[in-house]
């Protein structure tokens, strides 16, 4: 899933496409797939950097991001918007693995998926903030326009078997 993918799927470059986030785009038809939770994360050696933090407080930290495209960096702007204060990046990755090794080694702050703190090495040790799960829905996206196309009709199908819940 890339944060490209709505733009490539608008596009016409793909029929449909995974998105993590908000689907607001116009002629974009999408279908919820789940909730996903973010949470912002450190080195363990962070924690008592931001334990008891607020979001202004963690903004003056250093961050890691993804790049500009990406959700996380989508989701963190949304959240910079709400509060009022932005995060002060200090590395962008490009990938979210890279983004949890370069967390893990005490570089600075970062959005997380929940899920992904399961395949953190041990020794990696990563530190949550206690203060907030950022929910963002996982969704499949495709172009209106292409509801009734063959490859977006199939597509549907085989992802209404594997997530039945949300047909």
């Amino acid at each position: 899933m890339s944060g490209s993918v709505l733009s490539r799927v608008n596009a016409g470059a793909l029929d449909a496409g995974f998105f993590l986030g908000q689907v607001s785009e116009a002629g974009v038809d999408h279908m919820l797939l789940s909730d996903q939770y973010y949470v912002v994360a450190a080195a363990a050696s962070w924690q008592s950097k931001f334990q008891y933090a607020n979001w202004s407080d963690l903004t003056v930290l250093p961050w890691v991001r993804t790049s500009n495209e990406s959700s996380q960096t989508r989701l963190l702007r949304d959240i910079e918007k709400i509060h009022g204060a932005v995060a002060r990046t200090t590395i962008e990755v490009d990938h979210e693995s890279l983004l949890i090794e370069v967390i893990g080694s005490g570089a600075g702050l970062g959005l997380i998926r929940e899920r992904h703190l399961q395949m953190v090495r041990p020794d990696h040790g990563l530190a949550v903030w206690g203060g907030e799960r950022i929910k963002s829905p996982l969704s499949l996206i495709w172009r209106q326009s292409e509801t009734k196309g063959a490859a977006v009709t199939a597509l549907l199908e085989c992802v209404r078997a594997v997530w039945p819940e949300q047909s």
